[in-house]
């Protein structure tokens, strides 16, 4: 390996980069500092301090992944499946607690296992996402060691999330392990493990979560805008709250709320605050966690206003796991046949499956560093190429108008969204 390309420099360079943060956890040194630039995650190498070991390249999952190989060797026995990766069994379900279930996603299913997990002493800890305490607007990785820290994880996350320093916190603390990532997260820590036994060890179980792209800083920026609540105001923040897929909930400091319906905010974003790289990940379900959860907002379930999620079991070990929690009362189960999960995602699908390989090979002609797969994908057709390009033009222009806050009336335009509504005056838990 060349020695410029002994560190992710050119993971950046080459807009590759997740914004994970698993490098920063792998650097023995401390030479790598993780800092927002136009609203996403970037890593930094103080040339002074690194040594170009070459272990933070090694662990990142931007320029490449073998999600194939790791999965045949982390779920061996179990036939992959293109468009889900390995499925053990699939079911629907929720957490087993009405508000839990109520105020989380996937029908609280993740925060219930967790849950009883750690009541149960199976784990120590888990490493999951909430807002920090004294800036509501800036989500963190750490590690929940109590039902109340768990408490404040719920609920998805639409903005950059890194790992911190967390997986670090894990080496440094002997015991047993959770943790909750997108795909990319888990790509990186499935990397991380290949290299350090010990933190394959103590992470026992991997939850991954469902996931068709994160939005950049300058969305939740965008909403803010659009419901007129300084970012300094804000006293409490939730993208999602109150029911199935329910509603972001903004409270400020003078008592105002505002409340704006998941179905209305989020399609608005599209792809103008669509992180690049998110639009070269082929991983929909997060094909490398022991257990991976989602929506499923499919007419079969649509009568279902509170919350109900799906989860796939990747091994024999996750699914007795499950069917142990949901005979301990912490989740509730219903067998699913992986079909209708498909179909719950199937726009998704469509796009990491279809339109990430037609794309990838398209900006690879035009000379853009790709990232490196050997995931098997469908046949392209000519029909899958144009399709690629069309959407690939959307995105480039949509990139650029949410990145100039100047232009963001474009997208109140282009967007036709129902405004927000302010609630003042009522509390917070209502």
């Amino acid at each position: 390996m060349k020695a410029a390309r002994r560190n992710i420099t050119h993971v950046v360079e080459d807009a590759l980069c997740t914004g994970c943060g698993v490098c920063e956890n792998a650097c023995s040194t401390s030479a790598i500092r993780l800092g927002y630039e136009r609203g996403l995650i970037v890593p930094r190498v103080d040339a002074s301090l690194c040594t170009t070991c070459g272990v933070c390249d090694r662990v990142c999952p931007g320029h490449s992944v073998q999600t194939e190989e790791l999965a045949g060797k982390l779920f061996a026995g179990i036939d992959a499946d293109v468009e889900l990766g390995r499925v053990a069994a699939a079911y629907s379900g929720h957490c087993r607690d009405e508000e839990t279930r109520r105020r989380g996603a996937t029908g609280g299913m993740v925060t219930g296992l967790l849950r009883w997990l750690l009541n149960s002493g199976q784990i120590d800890g888990a490493i999951v996402v909430r807002f920090q305490a004294d800036s509501p607007l800036e989500p963190e990785a750490f590690i929940a060691r109590s039902e109340e820290e768990l408490g404040t994880a719920r609920s998805s996350k639409y903005s950059p999330v890194s790992l911190g320093g967390v997986l670090r916190a894990v080496l440094r603390t002997p015991g047993k392990y959770a943790v909750v990532g997108l795909p990319c997260h888990l790509h990186g820590i499935r990397k991380m493990e290949q290299l350090y036994p010990e933190v394959a060890r103590r992470l026992v179980w991997h939850l991954g979560i469902f996931c068709s792209g994160t939005r950049s800083r300058q969305a939740t920026e965008f909403y803010l805008a659009k419901i007129g609540a300084p970012a300094g105001e804000v006293r409490e923040f939730a993208y999602r709250d109150e029911g199935c897929l329910g509603n972001m909930r903004v409270a400020l400091r003078n008592g105002d709320q505002w409340r704006w319906p998941y179905k209305q905010y989020y399609p608005l974003a599209r792809s103008f605050f669509l992180p690049p790289r998110c639009a070269l990940c082929h991983d929909q379900c997060a094909e490398l966690a022991d257990l991976a959860f989602g929506d499923l907002h499919i007419p079969e379930f649509w009568e279902d206003t509170t919350g109900t999620g799906c989860v796939i079991a990747r091994s024999p070990v996750a699914k007795t796991l499950l069917a142990n929690a949901h005979a301990a009362q912490a989740i509730v189960l219903s067998p699913l046949v992986p079909s209708l999960i498909r179909k719950s995602q199937r726009p998704m699908l469509r796009r990491k499956k279809q339109d990430v390989p037609a794309r990838a090979r398209l900006l690879r002609a035009l000379g853009q560093k790709m990232p490196a797969y050997d995931a098997v994908f469908p046949r392209l057709t000519a029909r899958d190429l144009f399709r690629a390009a069309k959407a690939t033009a959307v995105l480039k222009v949509e990139n650029w108008i949410g990145a100039r806050r100047c232009l963001w009336w474009l997208i109140h335009v282009l967007g036709h969204a129902t405004p927000p509504s302010c609630v003042s005056g009522r509390s917070v838990s209502q």
